[in-house]
């Protein structure tokens, strides 16, 4: 109560307001997530997520052309190398961050190519009949970690005659037992084919007639 018993002092509750008020903290910001971007037109670059991710690539037929596409969001300054690998399963698959394989690839069909241009044309398959895969691989500083890969199953046309690449050879088989004996018969019977056609004219100039000679007068053949 104030001293002339009308209300209460204001100027005491006041001050017991400041003292409250200064023992108390005040409140500490939350710190911002570091998934969220202050920038929206900077989402991919403040996260650093460049992904590819192969279309359905089907079937490919050899000595054609293959056009082989894929979807790519991020920095469109990256560039990739497409490389061809026998398949290791075999089973049409595909996806993305895989781990690429350090053996050497059967092809490398493109280097240095935009990421950003989601297409690439295989002007000749110029592999046999099989499944591969295409892997894409980054191949600029800024995107070394970016990789995908999908499986493109490979038929055989009725042109064959690109077939160059050392793994698109015919393999040749052994040769069966019979066939050896085939061969070594056929070789034995050609030697003795020219052994009798030299022998053959001296053998039968020996069996001639000696002709008879006299002291005067012509040679006698009686």
């Amino acid at each position: 109560m104030s001293r002339d018993g009308h209300g209460p002092d204001r100027g005491h509750d006041d001050g017991s307001d400041d003292n409250s008020s200064q023992g108390t903290p005040s409140a500490t910001p939350l710190p911002s997530s570091p998934n969220q971007s202050t920038n929206d037109d900077n989402t991919t670059a403040n996260t650093g997520q460049n992904q590819i991710r192969f279309n359905t690539l089907g079937n490919a037929t050899t000595c054609t052309s293959c056009t082989l596409s894929w979807a790519y969001t991020g920095d469109p300054s990256v560039l990739i190398t497409l490389n061809l690998t026998l398949s290791p399963t075999g089973e049409g698959t595909s996806g993305n961050n895989f781990t690429p394989t350090s053996t050497k690839p059967l092809r490398t069909l493109a280097t240095n190519i935009p990421a950003a241009a989601e297409r690439y044309t295989w002007m000749v398959v110029d592999v046999k009949e099989g499944w591969y895969s295409v892997d894409a691989i980054g191949s600029s500083v800024s995107a070394f970690d970016l990789n995908a890969h999908s499986d493109l199953f490979v038929k055989n046309g009725t042109n064959v005659a690109c077939l160059t690449y050392g793994d698109s050879l015919p393999q040749h088989r052994p040769l069966s037992t019979g066939e050896l004996v085939g061969i070594v018969i056929g070789i034995v019977a050609a030697l003795c084919v020219l052994a009798v056609a030299f022998l053959f004219p001296r053998l039968w100039r020996r069996a001639l007639p000696k002709p008879k000679q006299t002291r005067h007068g012509p040679l006698l053949l009686y």
